[in-house]
């Protein structure tokens, strides 16, 4: 089992990720690993080594932000995010998909 540590090393060595959503998925960690220290933080070490970000339309898809197993991205659909969504919400909910996925199919 990975330390939290470990997780924030492999967040900020991320090159593909912004100082500002480093620092705010780095809080929302935190706040995760604080509540439920007991849940295995490997798979999110993993693949926060790669994360890369992506956008697209509301035709593509309606949910404003998502993480996508599949090609290790966490999507963003710019006209939905300005709607009246919690920002915050949508992105533990990307993280807590991170520690649920393993990522065979990009690797």
């Amino acid at each position: 089992m990975v330390t939290l540590q470990e997780v924030q090393k492999c967040l900020y060595d991320n090159p593909n990720l912004t100082e500002e959503v480093k620092e705010n998925m780095d809080f929302l960690i935190q706040v995760f690993n604080k509540k439920l220290p007991e849940v295995d933080l490997t798979n999110l070490s993993n693949n926060l080594k790669t994360l890369d970000f992506e956008t697209t339309s509301k035709f593509v898809s309606n949910i404003p932000l998502y993480y996508d197993s599949n090609r290790n991205k966490l999507v963003i659909v710019k006209s939905e995010l300005e709607q009246d969504y919690d920002a915050k919400y949508l992105m533990m909910v990307a993280i807590i998909d991170m520690m649920a996925k393993r990522g065979e199919l990009y690797e």
